[in-house]
């Protein structure tokens, strides 16, 4: 069976500190800068959204994206200043009330705004910037401070609102209620095309520079910041290229349909903001030192086919918002169970509503090598549809023997072959043991006998929906001779007969001629990190 499940990972958007220029009033040097004798200053904030969301990692491609997931309810700019991105800390947060235009065009970009945003001073070397698209109730304001419920996060530093916050949320919809929570994404200065000599992976948006004095300074200016911001949650879409196994009635191939699909084994947890290096244990190698590995997974190795997986290899550039960037994409991140084993949840009650094309949205899951298992990787499960009887059968219930999907069985048939397999293994034993049920029915005499029907009863096993086991037989015996009648005995009678025949042989049941398959999601293609079943540990 091929499918192919595609992770939408990390879905970015793009945000430029900076303004429209001014033929008349062009800012051109430091004239102007910082902030005014009555503590204000101006940034001009310059918000791009994309239409699209990553469609494989191996090229920087994009499929097109829903209207939705790029839709803004709500901007927080929230501002930071200290020496580095690793020791600054938050200063101050503002309402971002914004206007759409919709004549963007590129690669990237579909939606902006630009706004010029007053600001209250800060001290600190360098300033900062953080965005906030579409809270949903997991922030809001007290006049400058950035709250998180009742706790005001003013003077954490980046790692800390990192830790802090990642406990709000539980669920991919608790970063989409109110549309697509959106923020900073991690940036590499290096391209992934080639070895990312000395690359630097930025989260904070430097804004030292693009802080004025005056509200037309801001406006005037023409040297934008540029900060881009990714979706919170993953992307999952199941392509049309799903096939089914061969199943045949006799030489018939049996027809069936792709009834639906949903999500499970699904993360539960998730940073705030993409955590690609904040102060995780006992991961190696980590931070900037991704940016090295090659896409086969070894380090120092490259080609035109074989990237840099960790890094993208064009710009986030686009021409009619942030012409000038040179910063690249990055791909994966530190979970914050990234390396322990993990209880993901499932529906009680799954719905497989999702068609084929259709997608879901899952909270992102990464995990080290050692914790590269089933139990921790999320999943998509597809419920297929059989129709061994015929389209117009009102049931299409069918069973399969031995794993073997080269014939399917109905109910007569297939507890035929349970009992035609019994027969063969305790044949000398079923014929002592009817003439036993014979005599303890009749007395002892002079009798024929035959069995005449056998009855076979199943119990559903606990530990895999679908597969039987045979809990017993029950053979009917008629008798003739110094009395007639009828009498029965079962398999079980026999010692140990019922467990060396499920031993012996298998029985999986399809009701309605559904079949359930699991596909594990991938972070990154064949391309990128080659994997065969050959492989698989």
């Amino acid at each position: 069976m091929n499918k192919k499940i595609k992770l939408f990972s990390f879905a970015l958007a793009a945000l430029a500190l900076g303004a429209c220029s001014s033929e008349d009033a062009i800012v051109d040097s430091n004239e102007g800068k910082g902030f005014a004798e009555d503590g204000t200053g101006y940034v001009a904030v310059s918000i791009n959204l994309p239409t699209r969301t990553a469609s494989t990692r191996a090229n920087d491609s994009f499929a097109d994206g829903e209207t939705t997931e790029y839709a803004v309810k709500n901007a927080i700019l929230v501002l930071f200043s200290g020496e580095s991105e690793s020791d600054a800390t938050i200063q101050a947060a503002y309402d971002l009330n914004l206007t759409w235009n919709t004549d963007a065009d590129g690669g990237q970009i579909s939606t902006y705004t630009s706004k010029v945003q007053k600001i209250n001073a800060i001290t600190g070397t360098k300033k900062y910037a953080l965005v906030i698209l579409n809270n949903n109730g997991l922030f809001s304001l007290n006049n400058t401070s950035l709250m998180m419920g009742s706790t005001d996060l003013t003077g954490s530093t980046l790692n800390t609102f990192t830790t802090n916050t990642k406990s709000l949320v539980d669920a991919a919809s608790d970063f989409t209620s109110n549309g697509f929570f959106m923020t900073n994404a991690p940036l590499s200065t290096a391209s992934g095309a080639t070895l990312p000599t000395n690359a630097d992976v930025q989260i904070l948006t430097d804004v030292t520079d693009n802080i004025y004095k005056s509200e037309s300074l801001a406006e005037a200016a023409t040297d934008a910041a540029n900060i881009v911001v990714e979706r919170a949650v993953a992307k999952v879409q199941l392509t049309s290229t799903v096939t089914a196994p061969t199943l045949k009635v006799g030489s018939s191939d049996i027809s069936y349909e792709i009834s639906g699909w949903t999500l499970a084994n699904k993360n539960t947890s998730s940073y705030i903001i993409r955590n690609w290096n904040q102060d995780v244990s006992g991961i190696t190698p980590s931070g900037n030192a991704w940016l090295t590995l090659a896409a086969d997974g070894t380090e120092g190795t490259v080609s035109s086919t074989n990237l840099y997986r960790f890094a993208g290899y064009q710009t986030i550039a686009d021409a009619s918002a942030i012409a000038s960037s040179t910063l690249y994409r990055t791909y994966f991140g530190i979970d914050q169970n990234y390396n322990a084993d993990n209880a993901f949840t499932d529906d009680d009650s799954p719905e497989f509503t999702n068609t084929v094309g259709g997608y879901a949205y899952c909270l992102e899951n990464t995990f080290d090598v050692d914790h590269q298992t089933v139990k921790n990787t999320t999943c998509a499960i597809v419920k297929t549809t059989f129709k061994p009887w015929g389209a117009d059968a009102t049931d299409q219930t069918f069973y399969v023997l031995n794993g073997s999907t080269e014939t399917v069985y109905n109910k007569a048939n297939a507890d035929n072959a349970v009992i035609t397999k019994a027969n063969d293994l305790y044949e000398t034993s079923i014929k002592a043991a009817a003439l036993s049920a014979v005599e303890n029915a009749a007395g002892e005499g002079n009798y024929e006998y035959e069995i005449s029907n056998s009855a076979v009863s199943y119990t559903e096993a606990d530990d895999a929906a679908g597969s039987l086991t045979v809990n017993n037989i029950t053979y009917t015996v008629t008798y003739t001779g110094d009395k007639e009648g009828t009498t029965s005995f079962t398999l079980s009678s026999i010692d140990g007969a019922v467990a060396a025949l499920n031993s012996s042989m298998s029985v999986t049941r399809y009701v309605d001629g559904v079949a359930y398959y699991t596909v594990l999601i991938k972070h990154f293609g064949d391309d990128l990190t080659p994997w065969t079943e050959g492989t698989k540990e």
